[in-house]
């Protein structure tokens, strides 16, 4: 943990987690991981968070934003292909 930053949770984990999952079944079969990411980034970025007002942080951490950074140092694309059934398959033999 780092004083003064905050990852925004939900009930079921972070808010980018959960971004990250949705497009990734979403998208996994139509972009590469950069255009899936930059999707990410889009959801994360329209996210507000609410905080209940009898957290003590109230006022510090309502209304706020978060914004992911992609850092990539690929070369290629990377696509997710589906997995070819055992009889499907080619041997590389």
């Amino acid at each position: 943990m780092i004083t003064g930053y905050y990852s925004f949770r939900g009930k079921y984990g972070t808010v980018f987690i959960g971004a990250l999952c949705e497009m990734l079944r979403e998208y996994h079969a139509k972009y590469d991981l950069l255009h899936i990411l930059t999707r990410v980034n889009l959801k994360v970025a329209r996210f507000e968070s609410h905080v209940s007002r009898e957290n003590p942080d109230h006022k510090i951490l309502s209304r706020k934003k978060q914004m992911p950074t992609i850092v990539s140092m690929l070369t290629k694309d990377v696509y997710f292909v589906p997995k070819l059934p055992k009889d499907k398959r080619e041997t590389l033999e």
